[in-house]
């Protein structure tokens, strides 16, 4: 947690909390406080315009494990078919 903002125009500046250019993030987080803020009117709670970043780096991808389980599943198919052809022919000669 960086903190609280407030204000109309605010900004978090993450770079005075150690982090260096060879730091990636995919994603930042922002959640509003329940218990900050004018809770007694019809709208309590942040009001969120734009969100924006100097710099970015997009996310990667990570293989479902549904996935890679139905490679193991192919693969091992294969495998299993290619020792019975050949345990067939050795059982023909």
């Amino acid at each position: 947690s960086v903190g609280k903002i407030s204000g109309s125009t605010s900004g978090i500046d993450i770079d005075a909390f150690g982090w260096t250019q060879g730091d990636l993030f995919s994603y930042m987080r922002l959640s509003d406080d329940p218990n900050f803020g004018n809770t007694g009117t019809n709208t309590p709670g942040s009001d969120i315009d734009a969100v924006g970043v100097i710099s970015s780096v997009p996310a990667t991808s990570v293989p479902e494990p549904s996935s890679a389980f139905g490679l193991l599943a192919v693969s091992a198919f294969g495998v299993c078919s290619l020792l019975k052809h050949k345990w067939q022919q050795k059982k023909l000669i």
